[in-house]
């Protein structure tokens, strides 16, 4: 299967986002609901490896092939190809990115590891190289599963099987989160970091006092 998750309107970030999201949620079912399913049919497991990765705009050229109404809309890049190339290098049931998509994240470093094999030796650092233009890309094994409890419409249970928050709790939820940051700023210890994060790690910028005021 190979899938594209941009858009004319969509934001290169989003993009990348949505592109994670879907794989590791497809992968987490793929390797739990789907397998209660087989098992019921005694049907062998099915297992998937994912590849993604990003091109940009002038890195990709989009293209139709085929006559009349029997065609596809297909890309061509380099970054097409490194897709399909880092599938082999994904574990059962994981998901592999490139560079470019770690890059777009900005996401928790944990998330990301070079690929290993079981003994924790690096496969393949590098997807491309091409040593006479100085490129080497990299390529990263993608922790789905971490990835998906941090997000904040899922949430685990105490065995960890994952689910997702009605939409209800997440707006609760979301309430929440603003309130514990503004009780943060009001305290007058709240930090920025160059992710734009607010903690009171005194390792970002110090969050300056403002004169706004609220009605009701």
């Amino acid at each position: 299967v190979f899938a594209y998750f941009g858009g004319r309107n969509i934001p290169k970030k989003k993009a990348a986002e949505l592109s994670v999201i879907a794989c590791s949620m497809f992968t987490y079912f793929v390797k739990n609901d789907l397998k209660n399913v087989f098992l019921i049919d005694e049907i062998e497991d099915i297992k998937t490896r994912i590849g993604i990765d990003f091109g940009d705009d002038d890195e990709v050229l989009w293209a139709t092939f085929g006559v009349m109404n029997v065609n596809e809309l297909t890309t061509l890049s380099l970054h097409t190809s490194l897709a399909s190339k880092m599938v082999p290098y994904a574990k059962e049931n994981g998901i592999v990115v490139g560079q470019n998509i770690k890059n777009l994240l900005e996401i928790d470093e944990a998330i990301f590891d070079l690929v290993r094999d079981s003994a924790g030796n690096i496969v393949k650092r590098y997807i491309y190289e091409d040593p006479k233009n100085g490129v080497r890309y990299t390529q990263y094994s993608f922790d789905w599963y971490k990835y998906l409890k941090s997000l904040p419409f899922i949430s685990a249970d105490k065995d960890g099987n994952l689910s997702i928050v009605p939409a209800e709790k997440q707006e609760k939820d979301r309430l929440a989160r603003l309130m514990e940051k503004a009780t943060l700023v009001g305290t007058g210890n709240a930090y920025t970091n160059t992710s734009g994060v607010i903690s009171s790690d005194n390792s970002g910028v110090k969050n300056q006092e403002h004169r706004f005021h609220y009605g009701k």
